[in-house]
């Protein structure tokens, strides 16, 4: 019979687990008491065989041996870490010991769920958060630090648009995709930020833009250059603009893409897309000028400078 009793609180169908489990050579056991989260009794039996077994082996082993992934994320969030693209991980290896996560148990969890992306983001949103956590559960309890080898991702040459193809672009675009690209290559926005920037978050006034919602969580502050600044005054002029309203009227990158491409081809341009035209052209401009990687990275909002320094680090070789 086990030392650890199911009941049921009155008016609840939960079933609650609690007494003492017995430790092996020793003369005091250590209580527990804890909720089944379900309402079936075999249910609630495996998991208070699977607690008490857990308990024993935690006060004999060690935590070390009996550390969930859970547990781990746990750590990882005090510490500061970032919680974004845990939520998928988190439900899939929670519960599992760290001891018992097999590489191949992620690999195709990578396949089933992050197979139709891009290794570099497979990299980005499942080993990445997935291996910090580890390291810090797993360096809070002494535990010997778990990795799982992400995918090899090729690094390619960033090509950015050359200065003298902006002018004849300008001079064949149509004002809204002139003051679209105006605002991306001087300001290293994403188009998918240019796209949710409102009237409301343009301050003409300081020369100030504020991009709510960016690809790493946090919102930040770009500075508007004067033909910025008069370019969205135009727009907002022009179509009678409220306050809430985006100010580029284009709804998704593809859009935008899209009306750059005509622009192109009727033009006689080479096509440079969106992200050529404004992250990867501002960071080569900026870099150009003698700045750092590490003032790019704050300028343009990148998460962390080993991103900026893999993608950009040949152009400040380059300008040197």
């Amino acid at each position: 019979m086990s030392d650890l009793a199911l009941y049921q609180r009155p008016g609840s169908k939960i079933w609650h687990v609690r007494g003492t489990v017995k430790i092996p050579d020793r003369t005091h056991g250590v209580r527990v008491r804890a909720s089944t989260g379900t309402t079936r009794l075999d249910e609630a039996k495996v998991f208070r065989d699977r607690l008490r077994k857990e308990t024993i082996d935690r006060e004999t082993l060690g935590a070390s041996h009996t550390i969930t992934f859970a547990e781990c994320v746990v750590i990882y969030l005090e510490k500061g870490g970032e919680k974004r693209f845990m939520r998928p991980i988190l439900e899939k290896f929670g519960e599992t010991r760290v001891k018992d996560m097999r590489a191949e148990d992620v690999s195709r969890f990578a396949l089933d769920h992050y197979g139709h992306k891009a290794p570099a983001t497979v990299k980005r949103e499942l080993y990445t958060p997935l291996n910090a956590a580890l390291r810090a559960g797993c360096e809070e309890n002494d535990a010997p630090v778990r990795r799982f080898t992400p995918p090899k991702v090729e690094r390619t040459t960033v090509q950015e648009a050359p200065e003298a193809w902006f002018p004849q672009f300008f001079a064949a675009a149509h004002f809204r995709i002139a003051a679209t690209v105006l605002f991306l290559t001087t300001t290293g926005a994403r188009v998918s930020e240019a796209c949710r920037l409102t009237v409301e978050d343009c301050n003409l006034a300081t020369g100030k833009a504020l991009l709510r919602t960016t690809k790493s969580g946090k919102a930040r502050v770009v500075a508007l250059t004067d033909v910025a600044c008069r370019a969205i005054a135009a727009l907002v002029e022009a179509d009678g603009l409220a306050p809430s309203d985006p100010v580029f009227g284009y709804a998704a990158r593809w859009s935008v893409n899209q009306a750059i491409k005509r622009v192109c081809t009727r033009a006689g341009l080479p096509y440079y897309s969106s992200h050529k035209l404004g992250r990867h052209s501002f960071a080569a401009r900026w870099l150009a000028d003698g700045k750092s990687l590490r003032g790019l990275q704050e300028a343009g909002g990148w998460a962390s400078i080993q991103v900026v320094s893999s993608a950009y680090g040949h152009l400040e070789a380059r300008a040197l």
